[in-house]
């Protein structure tokens, strides 16, 4: 059973918050690096940190490793259990990128989307907030996952939630692409905002790993 993510109390009114300026809140979201784990395989596309290549690396390892004529298939697994071994931070004392995984064969880690639904919830209690499909996954052939990947915020965030919006369909093959798409996303959004009441500050949030994974 998934337990919703807390929701801050209102702001108080009156005194010095009442001036706080209010906020209006674009998230742009990549998905893979962001809310899962990708291990860089060379040329290959990244190897997905979930249980099940966990249990692999871990159950074959020592087996590869005592054949010949194995590097790429030895390389890969060790790969694997290196990220497994990193901590998740400098602070961190006993997390690892284990806790990291995805369940079995699933695309998205659990920690990492409970992390996405804070920043939600935060950005609301500031003023409006739209959030943005950056990554590949807008692609047509992602339909399927994007909808598992609402349904389970929505678990989350104890309410309906669906992208507000998307990037826009372009060949994306390194940062200043997705960084391209994001700043065009923004200018139409602010071209949009001319003349709009409120007086509201625009901020961006990007949770991209920029294709570093």
């Amino acid at each position: 059973r998934i337990e919703p993510v807390h929701r801050p109390s209102p702001l108080p009114r009156g005194g010095a918050m009442e001036m706080a300026p209010s906020f209006e809140t674009v998230i742009f979201v990549d998905v893979d690096g962001v809310l899962n784990v990708g291990v860089k395989d060379g040329k290959q596309g990244p190897l997905m940190l979930n249980e099940t290549n966990c249990r692999y690396a871990e159950h074959y390892a020592a087996e590869v490793a005592s054949r010949s004529g194995d590097h790429a298939e030895r390389g890969a697994f060790e790969k694997v259990l290196s990220v497994m071994a990193k901590k998740d931070s400098p602070e961190s004392t006993d997390n690892t990128f284990a806790e990291l995984a995805c369940k079995g064969q699933e695309h998205i880690a659990a920690p990492l989307l409970r992390r996405l639904a804070e920043i939600i919830v935060g950005a609301r209690q500031q003023g409006p907030t739209q959030v943005v499909l950056a990554s590949n996954w807008r692609r047509p052939k992602y339909v399927p996952r994007v909808r598992c990947l609402e349904q389970e915020l929505s678990k989350l965030l104890g309410e309906r939630f669906v992208f507000d919006a998307r990037t826009r369909q372009l060949e994306e093959n390194t940062a200043a692409d997705r960084l391209r798409c994001i700043g065009d996303f923004l200018v139409s959004r602010c071209a949009a905002a001319v003349g709009a009441a409120g007086g509201r500050l625009l901020r961006a949030i990007v949770l991209d790993d920029l294709f570093i994974t």
